[in-house]
């Protein structure tokens, strides 16, 4: 009893039911499947299918090809697959898909389903194309995806079954050609619309000067591909992340599977642990609704409590809802501001506040740019704001020490002087000039 954590089955519990009935693909880099921990790793890809989300594998196998084909070429980091070499391609990633079959249909050892046998299929689903001659260099037996059987692959995620697609496509002429694994995985998830796209890679983490990067959206992702020295593993998922942001996939996670439970804790925290890759800001405010008023009082009360910011009855917040913004992370709500007029030509910003897991990653300078920017579009010169304790804060956002004197009226009226709030004010200046 002592290793269970209520808390954190709690955190947890809401993560497995909004990922039930979704359809992730999953790419392995080959060096993850040679890393010590590959078999905890394919235990907890069992985990994720015993939870009911859909899963489609797809794995490379370049390690085990580089070690039976010491002496390939390659051009511009992709490999040239001769006809000679295709025999050691297929023994090394028919050896791999065996191997993965295997382990995965251990089903959950030392656990009640240890004795279920979870179902793993593949089959004919990757039609392939030479890759051609680039730079004068023929690929031969390198190929690239020509199309993917989605209907095929929605059957067999209706079995309930892990569906497994190795680096391998045919021609209707019958030829086999290697195929890039990322690149593979990357089209897999736009054809079947997948929910998301995970690479598991043994690569050092990205950084910038400021740390590790840990969202970024494919804007970011394309300019860091241009400018940073990558490695051909990195380059090739960076670039699989910005072709999946072009369709219907919502989310693109790159992580170190070296770490032990990177998996579990990328999709079932709110801190995660890996890189998101999305088309635009992930955590961008939008518009509050009332369905949200539960969670905003949620994030408002305990500040309440402490005498951080003045009590919100639920009527009020109902009144209010269509002034307030709000950063939803995963169905919780994360941060939340409510920009309210005064009269026509000053707003007060109430309510702007971040769920403590989630203080530092700019959520409340995005509320605030966001409110700035509104108050301008309603031809606001001036916002206040009344706080306790976050005087420097605001000050270091352009705001200036001011007086209950200097407010309008009609608030000055319900000004608290128990609470003893800071007054401060800022004016707006015209970003467009």
């Amino acid at each position: 009893m002592d290793s269970f954590s209520l808390k954190g089955f709690r955190d947890t519990a809401p993560y497995v039911y909004a990922h039930r009935g979704r359809t992730f693909v999953l790419c392995l880099d080959s060096a993850v499947l040679e890393h010590p921990g590959e078999d905890t790793l394919l235990q907890d890809i069992a985990q994720l299918q015993a939870l009911g989300i859909r899963l489609v594998l797809v794995f490379g196998a370049r390690c085990r090809i580089d070690r039976r084909l010491p002496n390939s070429d390659f051009h511009d980091g992709c490999r040239i697959t001769r006809a000679s070499d295709m025999p050691a391609v297929l023994e090394a990633v028919g050896a791999l898909q065996s191997d993965i079959q295997a382990r995965l249909s251990r089903g959950l050892m030392n656990t009640p389903m240890a004795g279920m046998r979870l179902r793993v299929l593949t089959g004919n689903l990757v039609a392939a194309r030479p890759r051609g001659v680039h730079d004068g260099v023929d690929f031969e037996y390198t190929g690239e995806v020509r199309r993917v059987a989605a209907n095929a692959i929605e059957s067999l995620l209706q079995q309930d079954a892990i569906v497994l697609i190795p680096p391998l496509g045919y021609s209707a002429t019958g030829e086999t050609f290697n195929l890039n694994a990322a690149a593979l995985a990357c089209t897999v998830a736009q054809s079947i619309s997948a929910d998301k796209l995970i690479y598991l890679h043994a690569e050092p983490a990205l950084r910038t000067r400021r740390g590790l990067i840990r969202q970024m959206t494919s804007g970011e992702a394309l300019a860091l591909i241009r400018r940073r020295k990558l490695s051909p593993v990195q380059r090739q998922m960076l670039q699989g992340a910005v072709d999946a942001t072009l369709s219907s996939v919502g989310r693109i996670h790159l992580l170190d599977a070296r770490r032990d439970g990177v998996l579990l804790q990328e999709l079932f925290t709110r801190t995660g642990a890996g890189v998101m890759v999305t088309r635009t800001e992930a955590y961008a405010p939008r518009q509050a609704e009332i369905a949200d008023i539960g969670g905003i009082m949620g994030l408002l009360n305990p500040l309440v409590g402490q005498g951080v910011l003045a009590e919100r009855t639920q009527e009020e917040l109902e009144l209010r809802i269509h002034n307030f913004r709000v950063i939803e992370l995963d169905g919780l709500i994360a941060a939340c501001a409510c920009l309210h007029p005064l009269n026509e030509t000053h707003a007060e910003l109430i309510c702007l506040a971040v769920h403590p897991e989630h203080q530092g990653q700019g959520f409340g300078h995005a509320l605030l740019d966001d409110a700035e920017t509104r108050a301008l579009e309603n031809g606001f010169r001036q916002i206040y704001v009344l706080t306790t304790r976050a005087m420097h804060w605001f000050r270091e956002q352009g705001f200036r020490a001011s007086s209950p004197h200097s407010l309008p009226v009609a608030r000055r009226k319900f000004y608290n002087n128990q609470r003893n709030a800071r007054v401060l004010a800022k004016v707006l200046e015209n970003r467009h000039g």
